[in-house]
């Protein structure tokens, strides 16, 4: 129904490290990649559960988005704002993982998932961030081509 609580959008991204930011794409987008299985073993991934956009939030999210100009004094929407307001309401799950600090050396790995707060999200990569809200977009927002078939 339009009104109730759908299950949430759960987004795959693959990721591996190039130079001091990442490569990151969704899932469709990795397996129809032109990449040899050797390479696609170098990508690790991140899934992410996010919640629909409803209406409330949709107006919120806008209107948090405008802010003061500074050095003007007019107020206009800033998509920097917007874009980190919308990840950190959206995202409700994720399999985010660092490693445990060590008791000492000799200790072995323990990964430990980090928790969804605000200062954890906006630490996140920008690639990463960017191919999150823009997979999220693609699925949730009905294109003009799918319009015009309905």
């Amino acid at each position: 129904m339009f009104i109730e609580e759908d299950a949430p959008i759960i987004i795959k991204i693959f990721y591996k490290k190039s130079g001091r930011g990442f490569l990151a794409m969704n899932e469709k987008t990795f397996h129809e990649s032109k990449l040899k299985e050797d390479e696609k073993q170098k990508y690790k991934t991140l899934t992410v559960k996010m919640r629909l956009l409803t209406w409330g939030l949709y107006n919120d999210l806008n209107e948090n988005g405008y802010i003061p100009n500074p050095k003007t004094g007019n107020i206009t929407f800033n998509t920097k704002a917007y874009k980190e307001n919308k990840l950190k309401s959206l995202i409700v799950e994720w399999d985010a993982k660092r490693l445990k600090p060590k008791l000492s050396p000799e200790s072995p790995d323990e990964w430990e998932l980090i928790p969804i707060t605000e200062a954890n999200i906006s630490k996140m990569s920008p690639d990463i961030a960017e191919a999150l809200l823009n997979t999220y977009d693609s699925i949730s927002y009905v294109d003009e081509a799918t319009e015009k078939k309905s």
